[in-house]
């Protein structure tokens, strides 16, 4: 059997709703978000991206958040972004910018 590569995924473990690995060793830190960011909604998507980028950035990190369930946190690194809660309809729901020290 011949390959080119073999792919490594460490087991998951979730911390805050979020699997571990993805605090990349510290780099990246929690941001909880409010426990009412859906206004009411079913569901809605978040999306965190760099302060001064546009909304067809790649987000710095995403997640959906449905009500009735525990809402995880964004995992970010040091540096200031704009947090933008959306509805499936595109909806703005919540927006603020936040600076992760």
């Amino acid at each position: 059997m011949r390959r080119d590569v073999t792919v490594f995924h460490p087991r998951t473990r979730l911390q805050q709703g979020r699997p571990s690995w993805l605090r990349m060793g510290g780099l990246r830190r929690p941001f909880v978000l409010p426990t009412d960011v859906l206004e009411g909604a079913a569901r809605a998507l978040v999306c965190a991206r760099s302060v001064g980028e546009g909304e067809d950035a790649i987000p710095v990190d995403q997640i959906e958040i449905v009500a009735g369930r525990e809402v995880p946190v964004l995992l970010l690194p040091l540096g200031e972004f704009t947090v933008e809660v959306k509805s499936p309809g595109d909806e703005t729901l919540w927006t603020k910018r936040v600076e992760i020290r």
